[in-house]
């Protein structure tokens, strides 16, 4: 199912982000709301976005979600955080769907709410980190390993 998502953010990026005939920030207010026909949308058993805004000027996308098997006092943040941190991160640089937002050097942010709408987290990739990811993280290991 997030394949599905990503294919969506895809096919309305390609209609319109990378359409030089009109103005960016007009082709990225289209591209939102051309997704947010589609939420909201299950993306897994447990994960549904629910909509997506441009903030600051369109130099940021946030996707907002739900995370419906959970409940915020009943699990540890900062693992969340930092387990999403890095999926989304080597999504951001491997996934070539997103290239659009890394070729506009967009900050693409996912905001977590528990199954109760109370706010669990929100996890921004910045476009620096698609310029030189190794400065953003301290096992080079890990980044040769999963970059490959």
């Amino acid at each position: 199912m997030i394949i599905l998502v990503v294919l969506l953010v895809y096919i309305a990026l390609q209609k319109t982000v990378l359409n030089p005939a009109s103005g960016r920030y007009e082709n990225m207010l289209k591209t939102v709301d051309y997704i947010n026909q589609s939420c909201p949308v299950m993306i897994n058993d447990y994960t549904r976005l629910d909509s997506i805004v441009l903030i600051s000027d369109n130099k940021e996308i946030v996707y907002f979600h739900t995370e419906l098997n959970m409940i915020k006092d009943s699990i540890d943040i900062e693992h969340y955080e930092s387990l999403m941190k890095h999926l989304l991160f080597l999504n951001a640089l491997q996934n070539p769907d997103l290239r659009a937002f890394r070729v506009n050097n967009m900050t693409i942010s996912n905001s977590y709410n528990d199954n109760d709408g109370i706010f669990l987290c929100k996890v921004s990739i910045q476009s620096e980190i698609y310029k030189n990811p190794a400065n953003f993280i301290e096992d080079k290991e890990y980044l040769e390993v999963h970059l490959e």
